[in-house]
């Protein structure tokens, strides 16, 4: 079993039984940085039609998110804190089958929540979702 490279997803192998949906915002804009291109590698691997970027998609991530729990997809989310953080002021859903991974990514943002507010939050909107973190 090969260990994933510092993103927050060690461990959820074989990949091709996920589907790998990273939530960022400002990183795609920001070119070739190693955590993209680790998961893009992910998404790539996981061969899942609805893996991919959502960048600034919140519906189609909504949508997606709902999809794939109604066919009980195991799912990871990685994100950066912030990005979850504005998508869960405007979404509620139940995740069973998601996990949600920490990515961090608060710097330079005007939000100044702790892990515990930040957990607060997240399962007040994701309830069932799972946090490794």
């Amino acid at each position: 079993m090969k260990r994933v490279l510092q993103t927050g997803l060690n461990f959820f192998r074989p990949v091709k039984d996920w589907c790998i949906i990273a939530f960022y915002l400002s990183y795609l804009e920001r070119g070739n940085l190693s955590l993209v291109y680790m998961v893009n590698d992910l998404i790539k691997q996981s061969n899942h039609a609805q893996s991919g970027f959502y960048l600034n998609e919140y519906e189609k991530l909504f949508a997606t998110l709902k999809e794939l729990e109604k066919v009980k997809q195991k799912t990871i989310v990685d994100r950066v804190t912030f990005a979850l953080l504005d998508f869960a002021e405007k979404y509620v859903l139940s995740l069973e089958h998601t996990i949600i991974t920490e990515t961090g990514g608060m710097k330079g943002q005007k939000r100044g929540n702790d892990k515990r507010e930040v957990h607060t939050i997240l399962k007040k909107s994701f309830g069932g979702a799972r946090y490794p973190f």
